[in-house]
């Protein structure tokens, strides 16, 4: 699990390519480009797209916050961080990930 998702192009294209079905052509991520609405600002947009993909990573590692570090290339703290800011609630599971996390 140690591959630093941002020193890799595939891996993160790849990994990237997985948010096609959480990013569908109906996303509200989305709403700005095709209609008039007040348009997300690049900050809102990645904040979007860094809380969705730690929280795709938290999964896949089942909550394993040490594993999760180690898969994204950031430091143990710097993840802890981004849990708090982005306000990611979760219980730790051997079977299963259980995202509770509000906006």
């Amino acid at each position: 699990l140690r591959v630093p998702i941002q020193k890799n192009p595939l891996v993160l294209t790849l990994f990237v390519r997985g948010f096609s079905g959480v990013f569908p052509a109906s996303s509200p991520l989305l709403e700005g480009i095709s209609k008039k609405r007040r348009r997300k600002s690049l900050r809102e947009v990645q904040d979007i797209l860094e809380k969705a993909i730690l929280i795709k990573v938290l999964s896949y590692v089942n909550g394993n916050q040490k594993d999760a570090a180690n898969f994204l290339g950031i430091k143990y703290t710097t993840l802890n961080e981004k849990i708090k800011k982005y306000n990611i609630k979760f219980s730790k599971s051997p079977i299963e990930f259980n995202y509770r996390g509000g906006e």
